[in-house]
């Protein structure tokens, strides 16, 4: 999942008109939003725990998402390792 799916999926829940209203949702400015969604940055620890709220996802799993698209390398690695551990408990737990 990526950061434009993820905006996505919180435009569709919270049923905002405009990308003004989303921005807003998200507790940043309208040029803000826009540069996440069109590739040119990502959002703040904060904007992204309320984007994730937004999108009906844990804030953990926003979060790790976060830093995985900031990190690279032996980094990138281990926090993709960590999401797959989380989604696989949680879908066992489900599942039980």
């Amino acid at each position: 999942m990526n950061i434009q799916q993820i905006v996505e999926r919180a435009r569709a829940r919270t049923g905002a008109k405009s990308d003004r209203a989303l921005a807003r949702e998200f507790g940043m400015v309208h040029q803000g939003l826009l540069r996440i969604t069109k590739g040119h940055g990502l959002p703040s620890d904060a904007a992204m725990v309320r984007i994730s709220r937004a999108a009906g996802i844990p804030i953990e799993e926003g979060l790790l998402l976060l830093n995985m698209w900031r990190s690279d390398g032996e980094e990138h690695t281990a926090y993709t390792r960590i999401l797959k551990l989380i989604s696989t408990r949680t879908a066992n737990k489900k599942a039980a």
